[in-house]
């Protein structure tokens, strides 16, 4: 059977317009030359997908280019019975146009970005995303909300802002506040709330800053958080494949000239030892609410002992930020709020 993988889009912002004709064309090209760059590279022919995800920001690309080049990579690669496709929208910039031709181009899940503000114009520009989306006919609606908005704040009118929100989505993602890092007090206060809103709304937490109703989880992020293959396309996009890690030319237009010329557009490329790939499995996996197995964290540890292994999981178990469950370690909810600490413990060598 093939391996699983996820592919990802990468579109670069354009200052917060569509790009002109000529501009939008030049970069499905370059998308669509880098395909077949991956084709000669038989990643295409023998990797079954499980979801397709296109960020950054798709809409600086035109209707009709976006369309050629999504209809150009479902028949390039191929995908899973159930495979996922997504697209990132700026919220204020959706209009219905733009919502009805992304769903006509097989985007099945819409995810809007760009919702900070919920007054005054804000509150205006999300209503109106909300709508364009839902006469389009996505009834899988994912939001990027930041902590710094009504989900992260006390009682009151925030509620009423956001509840039109969280009663359309099917899926949320927390962004962090800026100035506020993780285990800060305002920070940890506006997340608690966003914890509690979430689960009042139908929204389970099944990753730290990811949450979704029964059968909505983003099949995507699952990848991502797993330790899965993800292969990028275009610029900027990074692409990890088994052991390698690789990240392709960050500006648009030098990415654009290199893959026309039929040259690799990656600008950086790692292959990683097993326990470099470990430790990045346990530091992405822990952040689930499924925990990581006990032999993750064993090999991250780079063979320092199941003695002081066990120590090291006591010591978390104790301090009530860690729990087992069977043969996995779950974060608790206090171990949540320090995760990156947690994770750091985690994978420091101990003496064997």
């Amino acid at each position: 059977m093939p391996k699983g993988r996820g592919l990802y889009l990468h579109v670069p912002a354009a200052g917060g317009k569509t790009l002109g004709r000529e501009d939008s064309a030049r970069y499905r090209d370059a998308v669509l030359a880098e395909v077949e760059l991956l084709r000669d590279l038989a990643l295409s022919s023998e990797t079954l997908l499980l979801s397709f995800a296109i960020g950054g920001d798709p809409l600086a690309l035109r209707s009709d280019d976006l369309a050629s080049a999504i209809e150009r990579i479902s028949r390039s690669f191929r995908f899973g019975p159930r495979a996922e496709r997504t697209c990132e929208a700026n919220a204020p910039r959706l209009d219905p146009a733009r919502a009805r031709d992304l769903r006509l181009a097989g985007v099945e899940r819409l995810c809007l970005t760009g919702l900070g503000s919920f007054t005054g114009q804000g509150l205006r520009a999300a209503r109106r995303a909300l709508e364009a989306a839902g006469r389009a006919g996505f009834d899988d609606l994912a939001v990027d909300l930041p902590l710094s908005g009504p989900v992260g704040r006390p009682s009151g009118g925030a509620d009423t802002d956001i509840r039109p929100v969280l009663d359309a989505a099917s899926h949320v993602s927390l962004v962090e506040w800026e100035g506020a890092p993780p285990a800060d007090e305002l920070w940890i206060e506006a997340y608690r709330r966003a914890v509690k809103r979430l689960s009042r709304s139908g929204h389970e937490r099944y990753e730290i800053s990811q949450f979704a109703r029964a059968g909505r989880r983003s099949r995507h992020l699952l990848l991502v958080y797993g330790g899965g293959d993800v292969i990028g396309l275009g610029a900027g996009a990074a692409s990890t494949i088994g052991p390698i890690r690789r990240r392709n030319l960050a500006d648009r237009d030098a990415y654009s000239g290199r893959v026309r010329e039929g040259r690799s557009p990656i600008e950086e490329e790692e292959r990683l030892d097993r326990g470099a790939i470990a430790r990045e499995k346990v530091l992405l996996g822990i952040r689930r609410v499924s925990g990581v197995p006990a032999d993750w964290i064993e090999a991250a540890r780079e063979g320092g002992g199941r003695q002081g292994q066990e120590a090291v999981l006591r010591g978390l178990e104790h301090a009530g930020l860690l729990r087992r469950r069977g043969a996995r370690f779950l974060l608790t909810d206090r171990g949540i709020l320090v995760a990156d600490a947690v994770a750091a413990e985690l994978l420091e060598p101990g003496d064997p």
